[in-house]
């Protein structure tokens, strides 16, 4: 007995059960791992496709920018998941399916190269018109304190308000409140892109991605 236990037999045999045990949980950690990357993909594509929808709805009327919808619009993505986990997905699913979810995430970061960019137009824009006004009000301001001797000290508050109200009356209204300047290139392109976009949760590729959960 006591041989058995210092037999090479009984080290062979503690040596493949380490070995399968440690097989056991390599494989349990990447099935795992699997499960949590089609997760997060799955989730990110309906976040996608439910943020361009909304950009093509609101965003841009044939050729025309809705400045308001698409200041407003949530971007596209924060993180491209996609390249984070399509190391993981690559082994799992066919080429034609691995094909139409990498180009559904090419095209989705055209779309969103093109929307931060004229996001960042039209914030531009309102910060040229904020200052501008309150440059006009100071200017105006104090054009009416060089002359304060002349309106006299009693009607100076009302002056400057007065004033004041004239140029929130101006910028209020549609001459004072142009459309931002955005190149029509970056109009364009936005058009073209979402033209190129096709929803995938509707298809195959979809399907079979979830079904490595």
């Amino acid at each position: 007995m006591i041989d058995f236990w210092s037999s090479n037999l009984f080290q062979n045999l503690i040596l493949i059960t380490t070995v399968f045990v440690s097989i056991c949980i390599y494989c349990a950690r990447k099935r795992q791992e699997l499960r949590n990357a089609v997760s997060i993909l799955s989730l990110q594509i309906r976040d996608i496709e439910a943020n361009i929808e909304c950009l093509k709805a609101e965003g841009l009327i044939g050729e025309q920018l809705q400045e308001r919808a698409l200041h407003y619009s949530t971007i596209i993505f924060e993180e491209n998941c996609w390249l984070k986990y399509n190391h993981i997905i690559s082994g799992h699913v066919d080429s034609h399916t691995y094909e139409v979810i990498d180009n559904f995430y090419k095209i989705a970061v055209k779309i969103r190269e093109q929307q931060m960019m004229i996001k960042t137009k039209v914030l531009q824009s309102m910060d040229y018109k904020g200052m501008y006004y309150y440059n006009g009000i100071y200017s105006r301001v104090n054009g009416i304190l060089d002359k304060q001797g002349e309106v006299g000290s009693e009607k100076f508050l009302d002056v400057c308000k007065a004033e004041v109200s004239l140029l929130q009356s101006l910028y209020n209204h549609d001459i004072a409140n142009p459309p931002s300047f955005i190149q029509l290139e970056l109009v364009k392109g936005l058009s073209k892109k979402l033209e190129q976009y096709h929803k995938i949760t509707d298809g195959v590729a979809f399907s079979k991605l979830l079904q490595l959960k």
